[in-house]
């Protein structure tokens, strides 16, 4: 403190900080300010000519966290081998230490992923991880808290090619998804591929009625990319959860659930299927085509009888099938239906072990998905 031009009797000073919390404590020029508690701390100066008479000026200083918070990668897995085109979700979360500033609101978790030779990309949460390029893919998740500290989770995964087409099915008592390749001589085991798709990870393909008229319910069958296997599916219709279902080895979800009572509020009720941050596109519950009869022959081809409801006539259908996890391409061939809108038709499952097809019949605009996934298991 001193005037302006200085003067024999300058004034005197003093100078206090309050930390975040209790009393203020006298400093003197020179002395290191403390900070031993992260939070804002005030300093106040006060100047005084031997009249008395002076001023005071106050500055804050912002102490943080030393503790930064912990970032942390789900999934995929350490060292994860994904197949080219694959759709399998990315899953991250972070966490600030307890009593600490909390996650930044912004930035507070965030995800890059890098292809190989290429830049880092952001990407969400739920979203599939890149799987286009071949070669070693790197994530990183930063989580930052409201002082700045920042921390970091890196995992890297592989993209491999897609196995060779007409192999033809794995040897019997061989499963290509348990059981792991033989490593080279000497060396380690090499572990298998995760088989994966490139389809949407989960799909709601079909809706049937069922129950009573008392007690009305909803027949739900989907499919879910294998890298799903065993997870918890939650089933919504508009938008409120009615139950849960669990993927099965061959990547179908199957559950029956309430239905609305009213017949309008059976046809205009949306469905969709979530696992994780991902979810199906909503489907209605229409009648516009249902099985009566399902049945699976020893020779692996399945039997469906079923019948058109929306405007039933003797017609010709074209039917095709697309592999789930787009080996080849789709296959068509015709049938027909009778006047009242019945239909049999004989499926062909897939050359693949593991893998599944999807039926959907056309005729002109219309068209509709069968109720099953048709798997070579």
């Amino acid at each position: 403190c001193a005037s302006t031009p200085p003067q024999s009797s300058d004034p005197t000073c003093t100078a206090t900080v309050t930390p975040p919390s209790g009393p203020a404590v006298p400093i003197a020029a020179g002395d290191a300010l403390p900070t031993a508690v992260p939070g804002t701390y005030v300093i106040t100066v006060d100047a005084r000519d031997v009249l008395r008479r002076g001023g005071t000026l106050t500055r804050t200083y912002v102490v943080r966290e030393g503790v930064a918070p912990t970032a942390t990668i789900v999934a995929p897995t350490a060292g994860a081998r994904l197949e080219q085109g694959a759709a399998s979700p990315l899953s991250f979360a972070c966490e600030d230490e307890a009593g600490g500033s909390g996650l930044a609101t912004v930035d507070g978790c965030t995800a890059t992923v890098a292809a190989p030779g290429g830049p880092a990309q952001p990407i969400a949460d739920g979203d599939p991880v890149p799987t286009a390029t071949l070669g070693e893919h790197e994530l990183v998740v930063t989580a930052r808290d409201a002082d700045g500290n920042v921390g970091t989770a890196r995992r890297t995964y592989v993209v491999v090619p897609l196995p060779p087409l007409g192999g033809g099915p794995p040897p019997i008592g061989v499963d290509p998804i348990v059981d792991p390749p033989v490593g080279r001589p000497g060396g380690d085991p090499v572990p298998p591929p995760v088989r994966t798709c490139p389809v949407r990870a989960i799909e709601l393909l079909s809706l049937r009625p069922a129950g009573t008229r008392s007690r009305p319910a909803a027949r739900l069958t989907g499919w879910a990319d294998a890298t799903l296997v065993g997870a918890t599916v939650t089933i919504r219709r508009d938008g409120a959860t009615i139950g849960r279902a669990r993927v099965a080895a061959d990547g179908s979800v199957r559950a029956t659930v309430p239905a609305p009572r009213g017949a309008r509020a059976r046809a205009g009720a949306r469905y969709r299927l979530l696992v994780g941050g991902l979810r199906s596109r909503a489907l209605k519950a229409t009648r516009v085509l249902g099985a009566s009869r399902v049945s699976r022959r020893a020779d692996g081809t399945t039997v469906i009888a079923g019948r058109i409801t929306t405007a039933p006539r003797s017609r010709r259908l074209t039917l095709v099938g697309a592999p789930t996890c787009g080996e080849g391409t789709a296959t068509t061939r015709t049938i027909h239906s009778d006047a009242r809108g019945r239909f049999r038709v004989v499926l062909r499952p897939p050359a693949i072990a593991g893998r599944g097809l999807i039926y959907r019949l056309r005729a002109g605009s219309w068209s509709a998905t069968l109720p099953l996934v048709v798997t070579a298991r």
